[in-house]
């Protein structure tokens, strides 16, 4: 794992990207953000006509890089997996979200934050959706 500011042509070549954070506290998001299939703000999230709001939403996808379209680039703006998940089989550590996903976080009545995916989409042959 690497920041965002050390990843170079030859990693671009070579790697899928596998990103965290939002466009702005990764400056790859931002770079790439024009060319995926959402609108991404400060305060929204815009994806397939619908807003979200970024104070407790969050998104996870997975689509070609614009970078280097024979790569992938993955996006995961929240924490996906909670306590609950490492105290369940294997199975749990592997979230089902789809190519894309719009995720809610709530913070629960013990204290700690919980997720809810709101919407998720598999993307078509052609990565549009449909």
């Amino acid at each position: 794992m690497i920041n965002d500011t050390q990843v170079n042509d030859q990693i671009i070549a070579d790697k899928n990207l596998i990103l965290f954070g939002d466009p702005g506290s990764n400056a790859l998001i931002a770079k790439v953000l024009e060319d995926l299939p959402i609108q991404w703000t400060q305060d929204q999230i815009t994806v397939n006509g619908k807003s979200y709001d970024t104070k407790n939403h969050g998104v996870a996808l997975i689509y070609p890089n614009p970078l280097n379209p024979a790569r992938y680039v993955v996006i995961n703006s929240g924490h996906t997996m909670h306590e609950k998940d490492f105290l369940a089989s294997n199975s749990w550590l592997f979230p089902k979200l789809g190519d894309i996903a719009v995720i809610q976080f709530k913070k629960s009545k013990a204290g700690s934050y919980e997720n809810e995916t709101v919407w998720a989409e598999l993307f078509d042959s052609n990565w549009e959706l449909p």
